[in-house]
């Protein structure tokens, strides 16, 4: 939600860039292309472990980003000109998206869904 809302109060068009166990969000320059976030709130986040990611795409899995566009590679710059697997429209529109958040051994799981007009639905699953 906090993607969305940088995205309608700024008017700029944000991407988010998702790995198995990190994600970043980016912000489109109109010259230079998909940029990590300036701002400290949207830098990379890291997951603790056994923390794991799964991603789907408008009801299609995805793949994680491979180690050029994300996870362990997206510090320092190295997610300039990465093309986003979602993004976060100015109009309030988004990709729709479904981020699976589960670790192993774990007794549930957590699932975030966005649909195609930015609402957000959280769910946490308990597992049998």
């Amino acid at each position: 939600e906090l993607g969305e809302d940088r995205a309608q109060t700024s008017g700029q068009q944000v991407g988010v860039i998702f790995g198995d166990h990190d994600y970043v969000f980016l912000i489109l320059d109109p010259r230079r292309g998909w940029l990590p976030a300036p701002d400290p709130t949207f830098r990379e986040r890291q997951l603790a472990p056994p923390m794991h990611l799964t991603l789907s795409v408008e009801d299609h899995a995805a793949l994680p980003a491979t180690q050029s566009d994300s996870s362990n590679a997206m510090g320092a710059g190295s997610a300039h000109n990465r093309r986003p697997q979602v993004l976060l429209m100015s109009s309030g529109e988004a990709t729709p998206f479904t981020l699976q958040f589960d670790a192993p051994g774990s007794s549930s799981r957590f699932i975030l869904r966005v649909d195609n007009l930015g609402h957000v639905l959280m769910q946490r699953v308990g597992l049998q």
